[in-house]
């Protein structure tokens, strides 16, 4: 399955019980009480299509944006509740008095007294407000499932209601220690900054984790729409730092100052196995190589044809792609021969090459060059900081722990990816059948899909420890196997027991869909990239005149979130489909092939479904 950024399906509900007041302690800009040093939530800030606006059919055009500024959304550190969305409503034209506690109304949209776009959902994102009814039991139930200790569990990216950080001017390091939180400017892809079973992760959020540790305060993750974006939210304020791997370059260092490095790279050209062969540099004349036009590979490529043009040679014929998409993302497009060639930093190119047996990574075509985080040029004080922070972690093993960790681990856990599709040509599909058998029939699962399920995560292996430290057959992250009563992740009946109360749990979301198995697609979907963006995706679905009770229905719009355009009407916003379909898809085609390996007896039957209503139950499909 590819990777790394997919959110937990239930820890959406980890704060489900709190009700957002206005005014509530822990929603003001200032900072929240009883926030933890270091802990994070996350943002999204500029561009046109952020935010969220009212959303009639999949094919209408997107309403008129009003023109008052970068919109700010905020991904909720709990997630979002599943109950029925609320569409957003469009922006009032007056804005609050200034200092005005933040408006909590589910969908809400306000403007603030710098003009800026405020989008809130109420307390974690959801759309239960003070009057609404109690969370079910089956709702705290998964609430305190997937919450356990850990503060890192979050779940579907969503709305959230807290205004902090709220951009308004640049912030001297004392201003940044008294509001209880720095905004770290980052992307979202596979090494900066992602969701990962519910839980954030990645190189640069770890690091301003530790960051503001150091400070004695809180890091709030402010995820931009597109590179461009980064040095004028910046300089604007509306981040403190820039944390992206952004390499240093003498048009940069005009803009802002860098830290020290903490690591150097090289542009290498990447393609596709079977297209002509880059040897050297001079073999790009008159190729297509495909780039973001805000990247410094542009800059690399530009300057190099402009020497091969002068000698003689033909230009390269540079194609240019959205700067909002991730270096990832085009790697995972050139891999499917979407492009003939493109330029991508070298350890990100051979992260992806191990996944992605097509890929070649071809010679340099650029001098290595330093890596660093960026603050503003007055900024002197924070950038001593990131250095005295650098510095410490340098003297023990922890910066080369966090590193390896994203960038090398990274790497093997993709080539672990490519093992064998089946687990057995047997009869027995694992040692563990009885147990699977076992624990699926009280809940009515096809224990074989279950078993399909578990290769899948695990390949039957109960020791195996993914780098993230997920652990056990199910691969249950450490703060969900706590709430589901598992003690040892690696005893094969804990975890298949806790797993299955887990899917359980997640089927009940879909309680509306009669067939098991369809439902059961349904909860895998979720537990790869939770309920937010699924239900977006039936929502869409429905819209456009389909089934939304059937998976292959609803995966075409779970893809199309990955178009941005599509994604600005989205109640959870942009997602990889990609990763959840693909996750479905294999686990599909393995049951496939066990139901032919170990068909049911003559006369046997499968048990009875026995699903238990869950978080938001037939209500987040409607």
């Amino acid at each position: 399955m590819n990777l790394f950024r997919a959110a937990s399906a239930a820890a959406a509900l980890a704060l489900i019980c709190s009700c957002a007041t206005p005014g509530a302690p822990g929603n003001s800009p200032g900072g929240e009480p009883g926030k933890q040093p270091g802990q994070a939530t996350v943002s999204t800030v500029g561009g046109s299509e952020s935010g969220a606006a009212p959303f009639a059919t999949p094919s209408s055009p997107p309403p008129p944006r009003p023109q008052l500024g970068a919109t700010s959304v905020s991904l909720s550190d709990a997630g979002a509740s599943n109950a029925p969305a609320t569409e957003p409503t469009a922006p009032t034209a007056s804005a609050p008095p200034a200092n005005a506690a933040p408006m909590h109304d589910a969908g809400a949209i306000e403007t603030d007294e710098t003009g800026l776009l405020q989008a809130t959902q109420g307390q974690g994102g959801g759309a239960r407000g003070p009057d609404s009814a109690p969370p079910t039991a089956a709702e705290q139930q998964l609430a305190a499932a997937e919450s356990g200790a850990d503060e890192d569990a979050v779940g579907a990216e969503g709305l959230e209601s807290r205004a902090s950080g709220r951009p308004d001017h640049p912030r001297t390091l004392e201003e940044i220690k008294a509001s209880g939180y720095i905004r770290v400017l980052t992307r979202n892809n596979d090494t900066s900054f992602f969701i990962y079973r519910g839980h954030r992760m990645g190189f640069d959020y770890e690091i301003g984790k530790r960051l503001a540790q150091r400070l004695g305060i809180r890091v709030d993750m402010v995820i931009t729409n597109d590179w461009k974006e980064m040095v004028p939210a910046l300089l604007k304020g509306e981040g403190d730092v820039i944390a992206a791997e952004m390499t240093i370059t003498p048009e940069r260092q005009a803009e802002v100052l860098f830290a020290s490095p903490w690591s150097q790279v090289r542009e290498v050209i990447v393609w596709k196995d079977g297209t002509p062969a880059i040897k050297a540099p001079a073999d790009l004349a008159g190729k297509d190589v495909s780039v973001r036009k805000n990247s410094t590979y542009y800059d690399t490529l530009t300057t190099l044809s402009a020497q091969l043009v002068k000698e003689g040679k033909p230009a390269i014929q540079i194609k240019l792609i959205p700067d909002d998409q991730e270096t990832d993302t085009i790697l995972t497009a050139l891999a499917k021969g979407a492009y003939s060639y493109t330029v991508a930093d070298d350890v990100l190119a051979e992260i992806h090459a191990a996944y992605f047996d097509n890929l070649v990574v071809g010679p340099p075509i650029s001098p290595a060059r330093d890596v660093a985080w960026a603050v503003r040029p007055q900024d002197k004080k924070l950038a001593a900081e990131i250095d005295e922070l650098l510095r410490e972690m340098k003297k023990k093993p922890d910066f080369n722990i966090v590193k390896n960790k994203y960038f090398e681990a990274m790497r093997d856990f993709k080539k672990r990816g490519k093992d064998a599709f089946y687990a057995s040509e047997t009869g027995t599909l694992s040692p563990y059948d009885p147990l699977v058998v076992k624990h699926s029939e009280p809940y009515g699962f096809d224990w074989r899909l279950v078993a399909a399920q578990i290769y899948q995560e695990s390949r039957f292996d109960p020791k195996n420890k993914s780098w993230v430290g997920a652990q056990g057959l199910f691969q249950i992250m450490p703060a969900t196997a706590k709430g589901l009563g598992i003690v040892d992740a690696t005893d094969p009946e804990q975890s298949i027991r806790g797993g299955l109360k887990y899917m359980n749990q997640l089927a009940g979301h879909y309680s509306d869909i009669s067939d098991p198995i369809e439902r059961y697609r349904f909860a895998l979907a979720a537990y790869n990239s939770g309920f937010g963006h699924v239900d977006d995706a039936r929502k869409l679905t429905r819209a456009s005149g389909k089934d939304a009770s059937v998976w292959k229905d609803v995966a075409v719009w779970l893809l199309k979130l990955a178009d941005r355009k599509v994604a600005a009407h989205a109640r959870f916003g942009f997602c990889r489909g990609t990763e959840p379909v693909d996750y479905v898809r294999h686990i599909d085609e393995r049951y496939a092939g066990y139901v032919q390996l170990v068909p049911l007896k003559k006369g046997e039957k499968l048990p009875s479904p026995k699903v238990e209503k869950g978080p938001a139950g037939k209500g987040a499909a409607q």
